[in-house]
């Protein structure tokens, strides 16, 4: 055999060896235990059931469990109901006549604050049971709100008892079950917390805890920027419905600017089952967010079925790079939208809109761009911005002054003449005056005018 084969067969060995040995230790770990170990929800007045059952037992002849429980909160009204079997898990080694079965203490008034149940069963000589299976069960009343331990034997009392056919003690380990009556919920309701702070500052952050259930409970509550921890509070014996109002403070001066999501959570209480509300989340932002229209400089305040170009300036006033929508009306109707990328800190853009006047009556219309808001942005007031001058519809060519009398006379001829020859850059340019929509005033706009001379709406 060769060194390859010789290290498999040792390894496959071993396996082996260990999978008999893990068997061994699993068969001896037997246990004693409240099923089911948790109940919730229970209702003041409600009856149920939990079993005592034993795990992975070898030679069980005879057992004793003594279990204590709250007596505020629940009474004991039955044990193992009669039939036919007294202890389950003797069933098919010995009929119910011949097992010893007996209940030794079952009050619900042991102490001042628990009540106790100590029953026993044995079989005769020589018969025992191997495996796992009920002890016994009980019936419990719900008498109180709150919580009661199912304990299989306190430390204050020796615990079960589980013998074999020579009487010998079985090593065993006990695991206990708990019983919650009433509702159990507490709640994080509401954030107190500022869209955007400057660097270098100290926030304050009103977080709303409730108890929303009927037991009085006691519980924390931790705030988080991201998955850090700021501060925890402690709340104590708030009673059901109650509300409490936690300040907290957190230093962002050493913390870059960016943005923070913020959460609080209460820490689950026992029995709770809605853990949805435990949590409140908020989006904060360490550094000022805002974006403002600076200005709107439209091609032509007056204009006869053609088109105006409307400029709109926009300036980043804030400490982050920023993405947004702008939208240009005129009075309330659309002219268009655009979107400005990454317009970046301290910086300023310039967004040119086209608007087609020959579907639009004439009339005095106000222009109005509006950006959209940034998250975490404070300062809105100068994300719309109205432009001063009224845009005036006409349907005549050539009335320019914006004097609304809707007519063509001389003081239009005269102020198409006084811009003859320049475009938009000249200081004497007049966007009115260019009818024709070329940038360039000439003698056809001069001629288109006169055209028109004397006529009226």
């Amino acid at each position: 055999m060769n060194r390859k084969a010789v290290t498999i067969f040792s390894l496959l060995i071993f396996l082996i060896a260990f999978q008999a040995y893990a068997i061994k230790v699993l068969a001896q770990e037997t246990i004693v235990y409240v099923d089911p170990g948790r109940i919730t929800g229970l209702n003041v007045g409600e009856t149920f059931q939990v079993d005592i059952k034993v795990g992975n037992v070898t030679d069980l002849r005879g057992w004793e469990v003594k279990i204590f429980y709250k007596s505020s909160v629940l009474n004991a009204s039955a044990i193992t109901p009669p039939g036919t079997h007294a202890c389950p898990f003797f069933n098919e080694e010995a009929p119910a006549a011949s097992q010893i079965y007996g209940i030794h203490k079952f009050t619900d008034n042991f102490n001042a604050t628990h009540g106790q149940i100590i029953a026993y069963c044995a079989l005769p000589a020589n018969v025992s049971a191997t495996g796992s299976g009920t002890l016994l069960w009980i019936n419990f009343t719900a008498v109180g709100y709150g919580d009661s331990p199912i304990d299989i034997g306190p430390p204050w009392e020796a615990g079960t008892i589980l013998f074999d056919l020579n009487t010998d003690s079985i090593q065993h380990s006990t695991i206990d079950g708990v019983a919650h009556v009433g509702l159990r919920d507490v709640s994080i309701t509401n954030m107190e917390v500022p869209k955007s702070v400057p660097t270098n500052s100290i926030v304050k952050i009103n977080v709303t805890a409730e108890n929303q259930g009927e037991v009085t409970e006691n519980f924390d509550v931790t705030l988080y920027y991201d998955s850090n921890p700021i501060e925890t509070k402690s709340i104590l014996d708030m009673p059901g419905g109650g509300i409490k109002i936690l300040t907290f403070t957190w230093d962002v001066s050493t913390l870059p600017i960016g943005e923070y999501t913020i959460k609080a959570t209460a820490t689950q209480v026992p029995g709770e089952v809605d853990l949805d509300d435990n949590t409140y989340t908020f989006v904060l932002y360490v550094g000022i967010r805002d974006i403002a229209i600076t200005s709107i400089l439209p091609s032509k305040t007056v204009t006869n079925d053609t088109t105006v170009y409307i400029k709109v300036t926009i300036e980043n006033h804030g400490e982050f790079g920023e993405t947004f929508n702008v939208t240009l009306y005129y009075d309330i109707v659309t002219i268009g939208t655009q979107t400005v990328t990454n317009l970046t800190i301290g910086s300023a853009t310039t967004l040119t809109f086209t608007w087609n006047t020959i579907v639009v009556p004439h009339g005095h219309y106000l222009i109005t761009a509006t950006a959209t808001t940034v998250p975490g942005e404070v300062n809105t007031d100068d994300n719309t911005y109205t432009n001063p001058p009224v845009v005036i519809k006409e349907t005549i060519l050539g009335d320019v002054t914006m004097d609304n009398s809707f007519k063509v006379d001389i003081l239009d001829i005269a102020t198409v003449a006084q811009a003859y020859g320049t475009t938009p850059e000249h200081p004497k340019w007049n966007g009115n005056a260019d009818l024709d929509n070329n940038n360039t005033i000439d003698i056809l706009d001069i001629a288109k005018a006169a055209k028109n001379y004397g006529k009226e709406i």
